[in-house]
């Protein structure tokens, strides 16, 4: 049984003359191995650029955060939400986005219609049509096109779901790494919305992991998914590793006049709860109104990243333990060289 614990979850809340506010949870999310990791993964899981520490959104003023759960404070109607997704592969996003469906609906009883489009299925579906595979290499115009494609179909089926009622929240869930694909998402949105005469409000969801461990340990996991089917696990690790060196060459991070331009709410969390920010337009410099949002959506959000680590951040890294404690094998080699092969990717 799901259930939120105040248990970890102390936290402080720094708030910028920016309007970003930070909640530093009292969980401290340990490193497993790092210097085995480091030799396994060479130059590769570049943790330390994604940390919410290099971000430039906190100043000296902290203040108390509360830490108990706010009612909702709009009417129950059918809000209809876009939320863009955030993260480097093997960052946990995919996860984080079907568990913030289960606490919406599971522990807040929210009953809201959720629906992921992934634009690695949509990717797969044509695949499956095609005699050769991609190759993530962004640097070539094809892959780009392509790339664009497949996202673009994924944020469609999103978009129409909404438009015809058949969803109230939609998670487009890609890497949307770069300032020019999130700027395109929303604008393609809002254009669409508006061509249906339906409101569709937007908000982006990032999710950063700055722990190699927990990433290497991510990657383990993502050798027995649909792209690696009969794949040897040292070459669906190599050639997965070879996928996130590409996408980390040009990762663009969220900024805050990103998000003033683009007019969007956003939340980013990191190290499975370890701390999150959010800037989401309300009055933040009240020291009543933290946590508090009009919105009933923003809400559960709020409230799911302030209890993710007890909610549900303590089992997985029950698992991440385990797999450091009885099965971690280091790849052999994994960058000696810059050929390989992908394999249905």
């Amino acid at each position: 049984m799901l259930s939120e614990s105040n248990t970890g979850v102390s936290s402080t809340r720094t708030q910028s003359t920016t309007s970003i506010a930070t909640i530093q949870t009292a969980a401290t999310t340990p490193e497993f191995f790092p210097s085995l990791v480091e030799s396994e993964v060479g130059n590769l899981l570049h943790a330390n650029l994604f940390s919410l520490d290099q971000r430039e959104v906190v100043d000296d003023d902290t203040e108390s955060a509360t830490t108990e759960l706010v009612a909702d404070t709009a009417e129950p109607e059918r809000e209809k939400w876009a939320i863009c997704l955030v993260g480097l592969p093997a960052s946990g996003k995919s996860t984080v986005a079907e568990q913030l469906e289960t606490y919406v609906n599971r522990v807040k009883r929210a009953d809201l219609r959720f629906k992921s489009f992934n634009a690695g299925n949509v990717r797969r579906r044509y695949e499956k049509q095609l005699t050769h595979k991609f190759d993530f290499d962004f640097t070539k115009s094809a892959t780009q096109r392509l790339r664009e494609l497949y996202a673009f179909e994924a944020l469609n089926e999103l978009t129409s779901s909404l438009i015809r009622d058949e969803i109230d929240v939609g998670v487009f869930d890609a890497t949307n790494t770069t300032k020019e694909r999130r700027k395109k998402v929303v604008q393609t949105i809002r254009q669409t919305a508006a061509e249906a005469n339906v409101v569709i409000n937007v908000a982006i969801l990032e999710v950063c992991c700055a722990n190699i461990s927990l990433r290497r340990y991510n990657i383990e996991r993502k050798t027995t998914n649909k792209d690696y089917y009969g794949v040897p696990r040292e070459e669906a690790i190599t050639d997965f590793l070879k996928r996130v060196e590409k996408y980390e060459k040009i990762y663009e991070e969220v900024t805050l006049d990103e998000i003033d331009q683009l007019d969007v709410n956003y939340f980013i969390m990191s190290n499975v709860g370890e701390s999150f920010s959010y800037k989401c337009g309300q009055r933040s410099n009240e020291k009543n109104n933290v946590g508090r949002f009009e919105s009933v959506l923003l809400q559960h959000i709020y409230d799911f990243l302030l209890h993710y680590r007890s909610t549900f951040g303590q089992q997985y890294l029950s698992e991440v333990e385990k797999f450091y404690a009885d099965g971690y094998k280091p790849i052999k080699q994994a960058l000696a060289t810059n050929e390989y092969t992908v394999h249905n990717v």
